[in-house]
């Protein structure tokens, strides 16, 4: 193109000449053409010689391209013979270290391959089968780990060289649904290594451990078979949400901000690579949110403002209970195995959420993870942080921790959870519902259907955890089932599974999607009869007016008169206090209390009122007829109190031949001797309100008991205060004493 160029220019050059001669006149005509002869020989020359130029340059560019071409093949060549060498130098060794090289840095499916290179030049090592195996266990490809078990197990019959081999093959098929299969393979594992045990030495042996651990993953596959022979699915009950959130990567950690938005994470799926680092701003976690539109649920992306910055995992969203901060965790593996995980908050702005900021120390100890956080309210409305760390005092691998928020904003240094909760395995996702006093974790410690279970554990009237409630299917199944969250009003429920139903490219139960659960509304009610009482016998029903209040919120929810019907019956809210007032003329009074904080599913009540005639001969003595609380190191009466001691003064003046004792009591903070007195100014305190509702003064007694009679444990079993346990024991507890005579 070049040469081509500069003969067109001096073709333009040549016509210029032609033409500027072209005006000469004749009398120089011969000189003209002598010129122009001259100019026309020295223009063909001109391109005679470009024309041997421009083959010289198009020789010189084969040349030049030919040469290059060898080179590139000498190149591609040498490396070809470069890796064929490699390849053949490579013993089986060097595959099994290349292979523990990614595999301990969690890159399981890249490991995979080399394992596999290195079983092909060294079948009868069966080590090598044993780690292709693990590796698809730990990616959550059951029926490839199933192949690689039975190969090793085929290999080991004989020797049991490793025995936990049996016990891993027996949670991969667990882990399928298969229980009967899961239970015998547990017992031969069980039965193998007893024998084996008889003849070892007393020493401690790591086997034992997993001994223990298959007797409960037996009974939890007990309970598997049971559950799967009687259970019957209902399609309208749980429902995988469709492809808009659940793509081919993981869909996990799911939370309801309200009725019609939550908030998930999403995090790629080759999460299980090194792929992962090459690109992690593009391939990392992050928290999107769902909003409900005329009933069905569909994306709203990423969520906005500065929460999913930076070059980290984020993940396990949950919101303060106001609704004013955020709360998640970023996670980076740092070329290490596993993740190393922190708990961050952003808080709400005209702009969305604020850039994160990193909890103190109290939460996030250095070179451990803290992961998972949720918030919610105690008994004194104070906010809570539950979260899951491997910090040291852990009793397992992850445990559940927690830690009461202060008034800086701040958090108090966090607690562990206790042995009820935590196990020597892993707890994880916790969710703590503040209406029902549930909290909702996943384990795989304590008995379970298949790899992480869904627990419910209720935190009872001493501020302890009751026995953990398997929650059974359909929430929980074979799989991994977890970060299980309730909306509000607590009848619908979302949840992560690896269950089989997923589309990823690394399996079907390669990567958790998001489930939701539904719940009929639940329907609370109380009905029940009014009997009569008569020298210690209840006798039939009677007539009588009933009135239903509220006390959470001091309204009246109804009255029912008896006559002519036989049960009274009302509707009734959750989480709420009530109490009856019954009567009925020639009857004393009857004052009643009760409550729904712990009711869950529909419910209705069966409560009978019974009423005692005046005249009727009934010995009180030793009756508890009202307690009084107080607030901490106090002894002035709260306004709640004022309706309980208003019903003990009814009480005292219905029956006046008896004597009564206001016992005053402490929790063990501070001396002896101050809670002695403490208690006695409580005492003294009801004693002098009920006087002055004109009752005799030489009938009521004031006594102080200090500390000696708790009601509840003031401390945990982890040696952790007890806050609900201590209110209970700052109190006044109104009895009866005796009956004296009348005057």
């Amino acid at each position: 193109m070049k040469n081509h160029l500069s003969r067109i220019l001096l073709t333009i050059l040549f016509l210029a000449t032609v033409q500027v001669m072209a005006p000469a006149q004749d009398n120089g005509k011969k000189e003209d053409k002598a010129h122009a002869r001259e100019a026309k020989a020295k223009m063909k020359e001109a391109l005679r010689e470009e024309k041997r130029k421009e083959k010289e340059a198009l020789k010189l560019d084969k040349a030049l391209a030919k040469d290059a071409k060898q080179k590139m093949r000498l190149a591609e060549n040498e490396a070809k013979e470069t890796a064929k060498a490699n390849s053949e130098g490579l013993s089986w060794k060097d595959y099994r270290e290349a292979g523990d090289e990614l595999f301990y840095k969690g890159y399981y499916y890249d490991a995979i391959p080399y394992y596999q290179r290195g079983a092909e030049l060294k079948p009868d090592k069966i080590c090598l089968p044993c780690k292709i195996a693990e590796s698809y266990h730990l990616t959550r490809d059951y029926q490839k780990a199933e192949d690689w078990f039975q190969k090793v197990l085929a290999i080991d019959s004989t020797k049991n060289k490793y025995p936990l081999t049996r016990f891993f093959y027996a949670m991969n098929i667990k882990s399928q649904g298969r229980y009967k299969e899961a239970i015998r393979e547990l017992n031969k594992f069980m039965g193998q290594n007893r024998k084996k045990k008889k003849t070892k030495s007393k020493k401690s042996d790591p086997i034992d451990e997993y001994l223990r651990l298959a007797r409960r993953e037996r009974l939890g596959a007990e309970q598997g078979q049971a559950m799967a022979d009687t259970f019957t699915m209902s399609k309208n009950n749980i429902k995988r949400l469709d492809d808009v959130f659940n793509k081919d990567g993981f869909e996990t950690a799911p939370y309801y901000v309200d009725g019609q938005q939550f908030v998930y994470t999403q995090m790629p799926a080759d999460i299980f690579t090194s792929k992962k680092s090459a690109n992690l701003g593009s391939q990392r976690g992050k928290i999107y949110a769902a909003r409900d539109i005329s009933g069905f649920w569909r994306s709203d992306g990423e969520i906005s403002g500065n929460v999913n910055k930076g070059e980290l995992h984020v993940m396990d969203p949950a919101y303060s209970t106001d609704g004013k901060r955020i709360y998640y965790s970023k996670c980076d593996n740092n070329g290490k195995p596993g993740m190393l995980c922190k708990i961050y908050y952003s808080e709400i702005s005209v702009r969305g959420w604020t850039e994160g900021v990193e909890l103190g120390p109290e939460i996030n100890v250095e070179g451990y993870s803290s992961m998972q956080p949720n918030l919610s309210l105690d008994e004194d409305s104070n906010e809570v942080l539950y979260f899951v760390s491997d910090r040291p005092g852990s009793r397992g691998g992850f445990d559940i921790w927690y830690s009461v928020k202060v008034d800086d904003g701040s958090f108090k240094r966090a607690r562990n959870a206790g042995g009820i909760i935590n196990t020597r395995q892993n707890e994880v996702t916790p969710f703590f519902d503040s209406n029902k006093k549930y909290l909702y974790f996943s384990s795989n410690g304590h008995a379970n259907i298949g790899g992480l279970d869904v627990f419910k554990a209720l935190r009872n009237d001493y501020g302890g955890w009751e026995r953990p409630v398997n929650l059974q299917m359909p929430i929980n199944s074979a799989a991994d089932d977890w970060h299980f969250v309730l909306n509000k009003e607590s009848f619908k429920g979302l949840f992560a599974s690896n269950r089989a139903s997923g589309n990823s490219a690394y399996g079907e139960t390669c990567c958790e999607d998001i489930y939701m659960i539904s719940y009929a509304e639940p329907v609370f009610a109380v009905q029940g009869k009014v009997f009569e009482e008569y020298d210690g016998r209840r006798e039939k029903s009677i007539n009588g007016f009933v009135t239903l209040f509220n006390s959470t919120n001091d309204s009246m929810v109804g009255s029912y008169s008896m006559i002519g019907k036989e049960n009274f019956y009302f509707k009734l809210e959750a989480n709420k206090n009530y109490f009856f007032v019954t009567t009925k003329e020639g009857f004393g009074d009857l004052i009643y209390e009760f409550n729904t904080k712990n009711l869950r599913f529909s419910d209705t009540l069966e409560i009978d009122l019974v009423l005692i005639r005046e005249d009727a001969e009934v010995d009180w003595s030793g009756t508890l007829i009202g307690t009084v609380f107080f607030e901490y190191d106090k002894f002035q009466l709260k306004r709640e109190a004022v309706f309980t001691m208003d019903s003990v003064v009814s009480f005292i003046k219905l029956h006046p031949e008896y004597l009564y004792e206001a016992g005053g009591h402490t929790d063990n903070k501070g001396t002896d001797e101050y809670n002695q007195k403490l208690s006695l100014e409580r005492a003294l305190a009801v004693r002098k309100y009920i006087l002055s509702k004109g009752v005799e003064d030489k009938k009521i007694k004031a006594v102080g008991y200090g500390e000696s009679k708790p009601l509840a444990p003031n401390e945990l079993p982890d040696g952790s205060e007890n806050p609900k346990g201590r209110e209970m024991n700052r109190r006044v507890e109104f009895k009866v004493v005796e009956k004296v005579k009348l005057p």
